[in-house]
């Protein structure tokens, strides 16, 4: 993921004062930036630890109705080629970093499309940090989330996914994928 290097410079000017025989001119010029890392990386850390993009829920037992439904995740922002948590890029955009998630057929009205056991189970996701903008499940229709700059900096967003449709399965395997963009200006 790419990112541009910008660096803001602020111009301040004093007043011309003058004085009662010779003209005095004062002019101070101060420059202020804030300097970002041009690339960052993402990773997605699982509910157990461990960095994979796999969000297992393991076995549901239709008869009983018991499994696990819910995991938890975490998307970490880090510098480029570090293990530093949190990546100062984002402080030389905007105030809000956008987090967008699906492609194009990734995601319907009730969240992530999967396929097998019948084709009707669907993994809702739900922002769990109080900084994004919703905390409503991510559908098609509700793909964008916000959150401020500063927080992003920091290098973590949670969310919750949660199966939907287990009740109506039918016995066997299900997958579903979403992407995740980050886009910030």
């Amino acid at each position: 993921m790419r990112f541009v290097l910008l660096v803001l410079l602020t111009l301040i000017y004093s007043p011309v004062l003058f004085g009662s025989e010779d003209l005095i001119v004062v002019k101070n010029t101060v420059f202020q930036g804030v300097l970002g890392t041009s690339q960052c990386s993402v990773k997605v850390v699982n509910d157990s630890g461990a960095e994979s993009s796999l969000i297992n829920f393991g076995n549901y037992h239709l008869g009983r109705g018991s499994g696990e439904l819910e995991k938890e995740f975490t998307i970490k922002v880090l510098q480029f080629n570090s293990a530093q948590k949190g990546c100062d890029a984002f402080l030389v955009g905007n105030t809000n970093v956008n987090v967008t998630f699906g492609n194009q057929g990734q995601m319907d009205n009730l969240g992530v499309i999967t396929t097998g056991a019948g084709g009707n189970i669907r993994i809702q996701i739900f922002p769990l940090d109080s900084e994004a903008s919703s905390i409503d499940a991510i559908t098609s229709s509700n793909d964008s989330i916000y959150y401020p700059a500063e927080f992003v900096t920091d290098g973590e967003l949670r969310f919750k996914a949660k199966t939907l449709g287990l009740q109506n399965a039918q016995a066997g395997e299900y997958r579903g994928a979403v992407s995740v963009n980050i886009i910030y200006n």
